[in-house]
């Protein structure tokens, strides 16, 4: 049994397992991947789903809150992929409640805590605190989709401040903090094509089809030019 004082070790186990990945396998399709996942992690990702059994515990620290989001948010991607699962529409089926925590925790103040106990660790704590922000990038309505840019260009700036402030005092960038320069550079575009994506159709068309919708004739236009469709 775990308590307020006493975390669920299982967050932690959400966390190392996700945040050891290199960042490129976060998005990657791969059933070396997929299969663990599912082993692994397949009961938790339903009780988050389906019931409010781990809420109370959870949701209650920006740990916890972040696992909870990854679970509902990344994890159900990986377990229920389509053309690799029965019922592939249920790769979304946890967006609505992921998105909810994410902007409760985002109020509360976690997105930045998360960064700050994190890289305490190991200098990646920009990694975890990106993950609060993309139940918004993953949302079919356009005020998430510009909250998604606004909180993904919100890091860039910091970032960027960050390197000045150090320019100025004479002190190097670490080699991560390099990296993350990069990585929020691909990831900003990509935020901003899904914005578009939600404001020119409304949705991701490339959903249409795993969760049985009809693909509008503008629909299969927007595909023929962006095949991803998101």
């Amino acid at each position: 049994m775990t308590s307020a004082n006493s975390p669920d070790p299982a967050i932690k186990e959400v966390l190392d397992f996700w945040f050891a990945l290199e960042p490129k396998q976060w998005f990657q399709e791969s059933e070396q991947l997929d299969e663990p996942i599912t082993h692994r992690f397949g009961e938790l990702v339903e009780k988050a789903r389906l019931t409010d059994e781990l809420d109370s515990t959870w949701l209650a620290t920006p740990s916890g809150s972040l696992a909870m989001i990854i679970l509902l948010d990344q994890f159900t991607r990986n377990i229920f992929r389509p053309g690799k699962h029965p019922n592939p529409g249920l790769s979304w089926s946890g967006d609505a409640k992921a998105l909810q925590i994410a902007a409760q925790s985002i109020a509360k103040g976690y997105d930045k805590a998360i960064q700050t106990e994190y890289t305490s660790h190991d200098s990646k704590g920009a990694h975890h605190r990106y993950f609060f922000y993309m139940p918004f990038e993953h949302a079919e309505d356009l005020p998430s989709q510009i909250a998604s840019c606004a909180l993904f260009n919100n890091m860039k700036h910091e970032v960027e401040a960050n390197r000045l402030r150090k320019q100025l005092a004479g002190e190097e960038e670490t080699e991560h903090e390099k990296e993350l320069v990069k990585w929020l550079g691909i990831a900003i575009p990509v935020a901003e094509k899904h914005r578009d994506c939600v404001a020119q159709i409304g949705r991701f068309p490339r959903r249409n089809e795993p969760l049985g919708r009809e693909t509008t004739e503008a629909e299969r236009k927007f595909l023929e030019e962006h095949p991803g469709g998101w």
